[in-house]
């Protein structure tokens, strides 16, 4: 089991595992994964299907390493208690995750990713976690390499990519990334010593 304490601390923000046993948390997912998609199969229609959802999580985060981490604002510390700059307990705006070979047919190299309420967008939030994230695979993990994919006209996405230095690389056909199923998307990269098809695009 993953040390649910973990908190990657930035400006504004906490990363931090979703818990389970957090019915707030469960919530939160339902209402961000349970919007039409047809990328996103596992959408919770309910808050034990996404319980369910955070759970398997947890297991795959500790079988490999890698996977989905929740992004909640700081709470006031306007009180002078330090110990709350790492809470778990902030309002919660969106999930980053970390994720490598979700699916038969996945490239070999770890991408991120991050997704928001509605209601976040425009704020940097997406931005400043995913900084955080690649912050602490850098120097804790040792993971130097990575990347990202989102759907061309996602815009938002794509300069979230470009806020963080990746270097965009085109429109591919890449598999292993919701399911087996390949899709078309931008690829971007960030710190790759060798070449894309080395990595199984």
């Amino acid at each position: 089991m993953p040390d649910l304490n973990l908190c990657i601390s930035t400006p504004r923000l906490n990363v931090h595992f979703f818990d389970p046993s957090n019915d707030a948390h469960c919530d939160f997912v339902l209402e961000l994964l349970d919007r039409p998609d047809p990328q996103v199969p596992d959408a919770a229609m309910d808050r034990e299907g996404a319980r369910a959802i955070l759970k398997n999580d947890l297991e795959k985060v500790s079988k490999t390493g890698y996977g989905r981490y929740a992004i909640s604002l700081k709470p006031s510390i306007a009180s002078g208690d330090q110990n709350l700059d790492c809470s778990h307990d902030g309002v919660l705006v969106g999930l980053v995750s970390m994720q490598l070979n979700r699916f038969p047919g996945a490239p070999n190299i770890p991408d991120i990713g991050f997704g928001l309420l509605n209601r976040n967008y425009g704020k940097g939030y997406a931005t400043e976690a995913a900084q955080g994230l690649l912050k602490y695979f850098e120097e804790e993990r040792g993971q130097t390499e990575f990347a990202g994919y989102c759907q061309l006209e996602n815009l938002k996405s794509n300069n979230v990519f470009r806020r963080l230095g990746f270097e965009e690389r085109g429109v591919r056909e890449v598999g292993g990334i919701v399911t087996e199923t390949k899709l078309e998307v931008v690829v971007w990269t960030k710190n790759l010593e060798r070449q894309l098809d080395e990595y199984g695009f």
